[in-house]
């Protein structure tokens, strides 16, 4: 799964293990609605914090901490994964440009 499509599909799958997972989570040890629940999800493992959406009990805050440490893990090592895919796509169009031009020379004047 090296090319540009699996690694892509690979980081949404990543992230959308960690929601469901987090959403589920949540909904069966706080029994809150499942929007609540994805809303807790996605505010936790994208850092926002903008507190909690309702009272919750030492299993919910329990779920918070995995959630932070994991899911906060698998977030940004996305985004990082994702920032990497654009980076090296947008070098090798770079390279495949500059393969093309021939006949050309460089002058560098150096101070």
């Amino acid at each position: 799964m090296n090319s540009l499509a699996g690694r892509v599909a690979r980081i949404i799958l990543l992230l959308a293990a960690v929601v469901t997972f987090g959403t589920v989570a949540y909904h069966f040890v706080e029994g809150w609605p499942l929007f609540d629940c994805l809303y807790m999800t996605v505010i936790t493992i994208t850092t926002t914090g903008y507190g909690e959406v309702r009272q919750m009990s030492a299993y919910g805050r329990t779920l918070s901490m995995i959630l932070m440490f994991f899911g906060v893990g698998i977030f940004l090592y996305s985004l990082n994964a994702f920032m990497s895919l654009v980076v090296e796509s947008s070098l090798r169009r770079w390279e495949k440009m500059l393969e093309k031009i021939s006949g050309h020379y460089i002058v560098v004047a150096t101070v």
